[in-house]
């Protein structure tokens, strides 16, 4: 039970930290838009209720180079997102294929699995 809780937890505070370095690397900014919206439906097993994922399109300039990107986003921002629609985007400028979007909220439900899972475990254990 104490490998598995210190596992869990281990995995939670790595993809925190992964993600911090990641965006502290982002220093320079350039201006986007949104060139599209789309839905990916999932259908799943037989009984089983059909998912949908929501997607953004976007497009930089960045270093003197054109940049797109596809990034995941949340149901409620996905209805408010609208084409041509402007951005931040914040980008490394050793590599501005390397970016995130201000505008677009994170997504930290996995990794906060992880570590609520590593502490439910850790608690068990004592």
């Amino acid at each position: 039970m104490w490998v598995a809780g210190f596992g869990l937890l281990a995995v939670g505070a790595i993809r925190v930290l992964l993600r911090v370095f990641e965006k502290k690397r982002c220093t320079a900014r350039a201006e986007g838009r949104v060139t599209s919206t789309e839905q990916d439906y999932n259908s799943g097993a037989a009984g089983e209720h059909e998912t949908t994922t929501h997607f953004a399109k976007y497009e930089y300039w960045a270093e003197g180079k054109h940049v797109t990107g596809r990034e995941r986003i949340p149901g409620r921002q996905y209805r408010r997102m609208t084409t041509g629609q402007r951005l931040t985007i914040l980008y490394q400028p050793s590599n501005p294929k390397r970016h995130y979007v201000a505008e677009i909220k994170e997504r930290w439900f996995i990794t906060l699995l992880f570590i609520v899972g590593g502490v439910l475990f850790l608690i068990a254990a004592i």
